[in-house]
């Protein structure tokens, strides 16, 4: 299977909308099992964030994970140093964002270092996840950052192919 990367995501996604609960179970615990720093990080946010907002962070980590999988791309486990570290950084570049006089969501995926993926996965939080009509700009950031640590912890982690031998 030689699908783009962008692709990637969108199979990934598929795949996990046709999981039942059981499924689904599995794969969470799966992912667990094989991403516990991360899936904690996670159910960290659970004071900060509505129960449709932690569905969709623990979506957008599996979705990442099962993309990579697809691709034949192995994962170490992300550890708790390199989330912390994700964190300060967006932490640190978001802040420097919602400095400016105005913001907007083009400035925030300009400056992402994913912005593909970050948007992907943004759109579908607005279409498939929130349950108001409207969420103000400081949401926005605090679901963008979260976003964007899931998205650059697991890429992070990816395992670097070994070189072949010539």
């Amino acid at each position: 299977m030689n699908l783009h990367p962008d692709d990637i995501l969108s199979v990934a996604l598929d795949q996990i909308s046709r999981w039942d609960d059981t499924d689904y179970d599995k794969n969470t615990q799966i992912l667990l099992d094989e991403q516990p720093y991360l899936f904690r990080f996670v159910m960290n946010l659970v004071e900060d964030f509505q129960e449709e907002d932690i569905e969709f962070f623990i979506l957008t980590l599996m979705s990442l994970q099962l993309g990579f999988k697809i691709r034949g791309i192995p994962l170490n486990i992300s550890s708790a140093e390199t989330i912390e570290k994700k964190v300060k950084s967006m932490v640190t570049r978001y802040d420097n964002i919602e400095y400016q006089e105005e913001i907007s969501i083009d400035d925030i995926y300009a400056s992402a270092e994913n912005p593909k993926v970050l948007q992907q996965f943004f759109e579908i939080y607005m279409s498939d996840f929130l349950r108001e009509e409207r969420i103000g700009m400081a949401e926005v950031l605090n679901l963008l950052l979260v976003i964007e640590v899931i998205i650059g912890a697991v890429e992070e982690c990816t395992m670097e192919p070994k070189p072949t031998n010539a």
